[in-house]
């Protein structure tokens, strides 16, 4: 009896594609600036405000932010040393929510805003609540 030598398949890439792509850039850059400089410029938490599809309030709030500091952030062209913590860990959850859902932007933000098992009153949210500023009181 011989012995057959194993050769592997070639797998797939493990390079994201698509909108995985497009959030690993931005968390690696995210990444990059704070290691650097220990903050982050505002033009990375506007994309990432784009790429989420949220309004200057919402987007605020998911930092635990005021509109008011975000605009103050603005007219310096960039974000605090706290902030900037914030927007690359929402980043990074981000990314993984949308490769949980195989590149599916609209998917993974929706499963990020929902609520996990039981009653809607006992449920919890996964990451975050609908913003005060657009949805009236949590509930």
């Amino acid at each position: 009896m011989t012995m057959r030598t194993y050769f592997p398949k070639e797998t797939a890439s493990e390079e994201p594609e698509g909108a995985s792509a497009e959030l690993a850039r931005l968390v690696g850059a995210l990444e990059h600036e704070l290691k650097e400089r220990g903050s982050v410029g505002f033009g990375a938490a506007l994309e990432l405000m784009g790429w989420l599809g949220l309004g200057r309030r919402e987007f605020a709030a998911r930092l635990g932010i005021t509109p008011r500091a975000l605009a103050r952030f603005a007219r310096r062209g960039a974000l605090g040393p706290a902030a900037s913590d914030r927007l690359y860990r929402l980043a990074r959850l981000v990314e993984a929510a949308t490769r949980l859902h195989h590149g599916d932007r609209a998917r993974a933000v929706a499963w990020l805003g929902a609520r996990t098992g039981g009653s809607a009153a006992a449920g919890r949210w996964r990451w975050w609540p609908p913003s005060p500023a657009t949805s009236g009181p949590w509930t």
